[in-house]
């Protein structure tokens, strides 16, 4: 099973991470990582989450007076690893373009069916004494720190991306 785990931030730091208050949302079956497949599971989720953000939803105040009020909820970061980083985002995690920081000057090298990311240390400042230090791979970082794309470049980047439900969605027959 992968669980999917909603807590309610708006509780005092003391209270929000104890398990009483977690919310077990979907649990999605298998042994092995839906991958491409997670956005049909979360997907009822979502809806969920767009009906609250825009709707909200009417709620009982019993601690004051039985009174109603409406809340609203926002999805405001998920807690993931790299991989279902990559899954959840659509972002590659693997090959020459992996990192999602350095984007298309991605440091990478293929070395015997692997691929390896070097050129990490240009993020560190300047006058950082790991970057003449040669025990990482024998050399020096030269690198400048790398480009920051503006706004205009990703929304760039994003008109390319091709639209559509990728992998086994209902709305396809449940096929490629």
């Amino acid at each position: 099973m992968w669980p999917v785990v909603l807590t309610t931030y708006n509780l005092p730091p003391w209270i929000c991470m104890k398990v009483e208050y977690f919310m077990l949302s979907p649990l999605i079956p298998g042994p092995q990582s839906p991958s491409k497949d997670m956005d049909v599971f979360l997907s009822p989720l979502i809806d969920e989450f767009n009906e609250l953000w825009v709707h909200g939803l009417e709620t009982h105040n019993v601690a004051y007076e039985n009174g109603v009020f409406r809340i609203w909820v926002v999805l405001l970061w998920t807690v993931n690893n790299f991989s279902a980083q990559s899954i959840l985002s659509g972002w590659s995690g693997q090959g020459y373009r992996a990192c999602p920081t350095c984007n298309k000057d991605t440091p990478s090298t293929r070395v015997i069916k692997k691929m390896t990311y070097f050129g990490h240390r240009c993020f560190l400042r300047t006058n950082h004494h790991w970057l003449s230090n040669l025990q990482f791979d024998g050399r020096t970082e030269q690198k400048c720190p790398l480009h920051r794309f503006s706004t205009t470049d990703t929304l760039e980047q994003l008109r390319r991306v091709k639209t559509g439900i990728p992998n086994k969605h209902p709305n396809y027959g449940g096929v490629k």
